[in-house]
């Protein structure tokens, strides 16, 4: 894992996307025949699942703060630079079609907790557009991108925050979280690489991860190791 520290995001993907690829198409199948082999019962496993934490049983305003940073992401990949960040995710998010509960919890939010909100959602937005960088349009940015790929007895689904680029010219895929990096993170980054090449058949160059608390962010390239490890940490999966 490569720290970053003045360089942006972009920046970085930028340099990490020019290498060569790591992984052959003979290795990504070899990882297929993995998961493949993996025993039953059939099973879904979320991304949720892999960070082996208990999450709250309703919506809270970590969760809504984090939906409202993923509207925020949206917006940068297509090339809206907000001026009014709070107002604007706000608005996506109250049209962003399977946010149903949390619009409903936003909008029943006492005066207090719509104030702590803004506050804390106004320093998360200016993290996120001091380090994410410009995104150019020829990377072919896409937000909120949905993915599941069904190998054997496991159906494994992901949502990857921002995918840049393309099969063809070298695959990266960005996690935006408002909590800090930590070890979860990074096994969430190699859970994206693992789905991704289940799913295309093809590895990612690398995964980036981007902390709008801290504005800390980091590189993960993406290895046949780090797939290996990326499948021994699926649930159910006995340590070998």
């Amino acid at each position: 894992m490569l720290l970053m520290t003045s360089p942006t995001v972009t920046d970085r993907l930028r340099a990490a996307r020019s290498g060569d690829a790591p992984i052959s198409p003979e290795q990504s199948q070899q990882i297929r025949e993995l998961v493949q082999a993996l025993p039953g019962p059939c099973r879904t496993i979320y991304p949720r699942d892999i960070d082996g934490v208990e999450g709250p049983s309703g919506p809270s305003l970590a969760m809504l703060r984090g939906a409202l940073i993923t509207q925020l992401v949206r917006l940068r990949s297509v090339g809206l630079h907000s001026t009014h960040a709070v107002r604007d995710a706000i608005d996506a998010l109250e049209s962003y079609d399977g946010e149903g509960d949390l619009v409903e919890f936003l909008r029943h939010l006492s005066a207090d907790e719509r104030a702590r909100l803004h506050a804390d959602l106004s320093s998360h937005s200016h993290v996120l557009a001091e380090r994410l960088g410009h995104i150019p349009d020829g990377w072919r940015p896409r937000a909120a991108v949905r993915s599941a790929a069904r190998v054997g007895y496991l159906t494994l689904r992901d949502v990857n925050d921002l995918v840049v680029g393309t099969i063809t010219s070298g695959l990266a895929l960005v996690d935006v979280t408002t909590a800090e990096l930590d070890e979860r993170l990074e096994r969430r980054m190699r859970y994206h690489a693992l789905v991704e090449t289940l799913r295309s058949g093809v590895a990612p160059t690398c995964v980036a991860g981007l902390s709008t608390a801290t504005g800390d962010s980091a590189i993960y390239p993406v290895t046949v190791e780090s797939l290996h490890i990326a499948v021994s940490e699926l649930p159910g999966v006995s340590p070998s």
